[in-house]
Formats: structure tokens, C-alpha cells, sequence
């Protein structure tokens, strides 16, 4: 997904490994992790739309599902 997308949208459940497996992806190549996790990220993120920007990003983001490891963990 990264060789065909600019950006990753990871998701699951809490403690599913969602950061740690961004920070695998990410060793050694160009980039950074966002997570909502952080207060000023999460704050900016509900903020008005930034000004100059009018065009979407839907389709520049693959959507990677991430599941528990367990059967109880799963979800949706």
C-alpha cells in the first residue's frame, strides 16, 4: 500500500497495535506517524478546514483494517 498511496490510514481497536505496527512501516523510510493520541493533533484535526485547500484527498489514502489477534479481539 505505501508503494501506491502517499499516505496510510491505519484503524482498529485500542491496543490492537495500530502505532507500533505505523512505526514498523515507517523504519527507514521518508515520512511520519499522526495519531489522534496526541492533543495537538486531535485539536487541529477538529479545527475549521485550512484555508487554500480545495481539493479531496479521497483516493490518495489506502484504508488497512487492523484486527486483534484473537478472535474475542476482533471487531466489525
Amino acid at each position: 500500500m505505501l508503494q501506491t498511496f502517499p499516505a496510510l490510514v491505519i484503524h482498529g481497536a485500542r491496543q490492537a497495535g495500530k502505532s507500533t505496527l505505523a512505526a514498523m512501516l515507517l523504519d527507514g523510510r521518508q515520512g511520519a506517524v499522526v495519531t489522534l493520541d496526541d492533543p495537538q493533533v486531535l485539536a487541529a484535526a477538529t479545527e475549521a478546514p485550512v484555508k487554500g485547500v480545495e481539493e479531496s484527498l479521497a483516493g490518495r489514502a489506502g484504508d488497512l483494517p487492523l484486527r486483534g489477534l484473537t478472535q474475542g479481539e476482533n471487531w466489525g
